[in-house]
């Protein structure tokens, strides 16, 4: 199960800040909780295990790779870019396949194009949220594009069921499992 996205930021004071992005319809994402927590490793690892969980792992520009708190968990951090590619390349092939769809169909019916989604910017994201917001918008983006995959026959020869991310996506990143209790 897959519950969407964890943004961790560790602080200039080591606390760390973890904002949740979730899918809230079945063509929005949005920001959904925000905590910041602080405590030795032990405690750190513990409450980042739970807030995490079942969700793909991004980090901060200013979060350090080796933070103990996230190697401890066993977090598998992947970059904003892996999502953005994904989405990037899957709209690229779809608009390849309505540009095929159009040539195909000559001067008979005309075909509309698609009200193609809009992919944010690729700024630096320092803070959880700058980050939270471009994976929301970016995610946004994907269901919008999913959606209109689906509505169009054209787009969907072999699967017309919905996806919830780019496949490629999925295929590069890692769910992050629930705890194991001890």
């Amino acid at each position: 199960m897959v519950l969407g996205f964890a943004v961790v930021d560790v602080q200039v004071d080591e606390s760390v800040s973890v904002w949740l992005v979730s899918q809230d319809s079945a063509t929005w994402a949005e920001n959904t909780n925000a905590v910041t927590f602080s405590g030795d490793t032990e405690k750190l690892s513990e409450r980042l295990g739970v807030m995490i969980a079942e969700r793909y792992v991004f980090t901060t520009d200013r979060t350090p790779g080796d933070f103990p708190a996230l190697a401890r968990v066993g977090a598998a951090p992947v970059g904003a870019a892996v999502l953005r590619g994904a989405v990037t390349d899957e709209l690229a092939r779809l608009a390849g396949e309505f540009q095929a769809e159009v040539a195909s169909r000559g001067k008979g019916r005309p075909l509309v194009e698609p009200d193609w989604p809009t992919l944010p910017g690729t700024e630096r994201c320092v803070t959880a949220l700058d980050l939270a917001n471009v994976l929301r918008a970016t995610w946004t983006a994907w269901l919008r594009l999913d959606g209109l995959r689906l509505q169009r026959a054209y787009l969907t020869p072999a699967d017309d069921q919905p996806r919830l991310l780019p496949p490629a996506f999925v295929e590069a990143a890692t769910v992050h499992p629930l705890p194991v209790q001890a």
